[in-house]
C-alpha cells in the first residue's frame, strides 16, 4: 500500500485484494476505503486484513493475518511484460 494505515483502540478488519504472487505466496493489498460506510471498497474486496489495536501498522512486506471473503476468489498473479 502506499498509504500510511491508521491503529485505532480497537481491532479493525479492512478491506483488502488477496492474490497469489508467481510463488504462490498470498498478496495483501489495502482496498481504498473511507469507514464502514463506504460499501464501495467492500465490493472491490476479497479479504480482510486484521489490524491489532496492541500493535503498530502494518507496511509494506510485513506479515499479516487476513480473513478470506467467502464466495470470492484469490486474484491471480499479475504478470509483468517484459524483454525477452
Amino acid at each position: 500500500h502506499d498509504r500510511e494505515l491508521k491503529v485505532l483502540p480497537r481491532t479493525q478488519h479492512l478491506p483488502a485484494i488477496l492474490s497469489a504472487d508467481a510463488e504462490g505466496r498470498l498478496r495483501a493489498s489495502p482496498v481504498l476505503w473511507n469507514g464502514s460506510a463506504d460499501l464501495r471498497g467492500v465490493v472491490d474486496a476479497n479479504g480482510l486484513i486484521v489490524v491489532d489495536a496492541s500493535g503498530p501498522a502494518p507496511r509494506p512486506g510485513d506479515l499479516v493475518t487476513v480473513h478470506r471473503l467467502p464466495g470470492r476468489p484469490t486474484r491471480a498473479p499479475r504478470v509483468r511484460a517484459g524483454r525477452r
